[in-house]
């Protein structure tokens, strides 16, 4: 796995620790969720996009369905089983020795609601925990949907060995809390966040 591919794990890795800590998940995206996309054939998960056209894929677990934005591969196939406990995860640009993704983690919703999840999750961010890097310009909470769950979204700057964007959004559907996760360096950031757009404008519950 390239060394920059296991860097983005391992931020999704402690994404997914604060999910857990917070003992379920919710979700949000950088934009409310609209019309679905054209009907088009299913790619099997660990199908990188072709043609650089977006194409559907379903979660690990089969929970949602949603596109590998054009121009991203699918992860799940990349990360040659190193990252199980990803339900989808989305590789982009390249730049800087580090990779655009767009990640998407599970979590058992323990009968908490999208606030208190989302309020747990700020708390943990503002006190940052040894497991998260540095934490920075902590945005206010946004609401938005996605396909019509309540969702609550934040972006912040996180400093590991480089400074990233990071924009997560969460939202609880059923039993499950999902966490999904953008993360650019700076000068991607506009661009990775048109594509989660992608991403929640097509997602889908099955």
């Amino acid at each position: 796995m390239p060394k920059s591919m296991a860097t983005s794990i391992a931020m999704g890795v402690a994404a997914m620790a604060l999910l857990t800590a917070c003992g379920g998940g919710s979700g949000t995206s950088a934009a409310t969720t609209s019309a679905a996309p054209a009907a088009h054939t299913a790619a099997r998960a660990g199908t990188p996009s072709a043609g650089g056209a977006a194409q559907p894929v379903s979660a690990k677990d089969g929970g949602f369905r949603a596109v590998i934005p054009a121009g991203y591969s699918n992860g799940i196939a990349t990360a040659a089983g190193k990252a199980t406990e990803v339900e989808y995860l989305a590789i982009g640009p390249r730049a800087g020795g580090f990779a655009t993704n767009l990640t998407v983690f599970r979590a058992p919703a323990s009968g908490q609601d999208v606030k208190a999840v989302a309020d747990r999750a700020l708390r943990q961010l503002a006190q940052r925990p040894s497991f998260l890097p540095k934490v920075s310009r902590l945005s206010s909470l946004r609401a938005l949907t996605v396909d019509g769950e309540s969702a609550l979204a934040v972006g912040y700057v996180a400093k590991l060995r480089k400074s990233t964007r990071h924009y997560q959004v969460f939202v609880v559907h059923g039993q499950w809390a999902y966490e999904i996760n953008d993360v650019a360096l700076p000068a991607q950031y506009a661009a990775s966040l048109a594509h989660l757009d992608d991403v929640i404008r097509s997602w889908r519950w099955q």
